[in-house]
């Protein structure tokens, strides 16, 4: 009888061995079904269990899970959002470049496997998130298609490097797309402040459509320098010094605050008093006590 015990235990012993061993021997694709079937985890601890159990299936489990997003209209993609997304934000944490970089090279694979639109832009968008360089060159090869030169240029603005920078730069110079494409670019500009942007940005003032006009006035105010204040305060007066559809005057307004902290005192006074007194004989009180603040 001793013996049947012992061989009871033995065999219970062996069962939870090889329990213990399973998800350690799970292939890269149960291991993402599992992971997906849980999502969204109640536990946080649960959770980042589940996200870096995902993590552990490198390439091959990001793929599948991108190719299981739906179509708009055709299902829920809840499920796997919170999983890639999830994903995304555990390989950002400090001592997981190798994770980031292995998780940005399969989005960009992904990139080139999906067709679908929103597809595409949610991929983008988690590039966004943990892109770096290794990133620019596909990103910027979007910076032209109308329906994605928007999530593209604010990934390489949130990348903020100065190659990413240089693509912006490149593709504005290029003068290709659409105004939509070209307006997307400039915004990027102005986001990412990138630097010895001004005179590309100077040069388009006055060309295009009020919401391109509107893109190049802000991205001006945040990269400008006193080179740009003749053109802004033109601009500024233009609009009668009031609030338009470019927001010129605002712009111009931010821009001389811009130069102030730039240490350009003396060209910033002599503008902000010829403000005050245009202002003043149009009747515009705000713009008014705007450049009195200045002052």
């Amino acid at each position: 009888m001793r013996k049947v015990y012992i061989s009871i235990a033995s065999l219970l012993l062996f069962g939870s061995v090889l329990m213990a061993q399973a998800p350690a021997n799970r292939t890269a694709k149960t291991t993402a079904a599992d992971v997906l079937a849980q999502m969204p985890a109640e536990k946080q601890a649960e959770y980042n269990k589940l996200i870096s159990d995902l993590k552990g299936t490198g390439e091959e489990g990001v793929l599948m899970l991108v190719n299981m997003i739906n179509a708009p209209g055709k299902g829920s993609n809840a499920q796997v959002d919170y999983a890639l997304s999830g994903l995304t934000h555990y390989v950002m944490a400090k001592g997981e470049e190798s994770a980031r970089l292995a998780t940005a090279n399969a989005y960009l694979k992904a990139l080139d496997m999906v067709n679908e639109r929103e597809t595409k832009a949610f991929i983008i968008r988690q590039l966004q998130l943990l892109g770096q360089d290794e990133c620019i060159d596909a990103l910027s090869s979007y910076l032209n298609e109308e329906s994605l030169s928007g999530p593209a240029a604010r990934a390489l603005a949130s990348i903020g490097t100065e190659n990413a920078g240089k693509a912006l730069k490149a593709a504005l110079m290029r003068r290709m797309g659409t105004p939509k494409t070209q307006k997307d670019i400039i915004v990027a500009i102005g986001e990412a402040q990138v630097k010895d942007s001004e005179e590309l940005l100077k040069a388009l003032l006055g060309s295009g459509d009020e919401n391109m006009q509107k893109a190049v006035l802000h991205a001006l105010c945040r990269v400008g320098s006193k080179a740009s204040i003749k053109e802004m305060a033109d601009a500024a007066a233009a609009a009668g010094y009031t609030m338009t559809n470019t927001q010129a005057n605002e712009a111009y307004i931010a821009l001389l605050k811009r130069v102030a902290g730039q240490g350009d005192v003396k060209e910033v006074e002599k503008a902000a008093n010829d403000l005050l007194k245009k202002a003043t004989k149009a009747g515009k009180t705000q713009t008014r006590d705007a450049a009195l603040q200045i002052l």
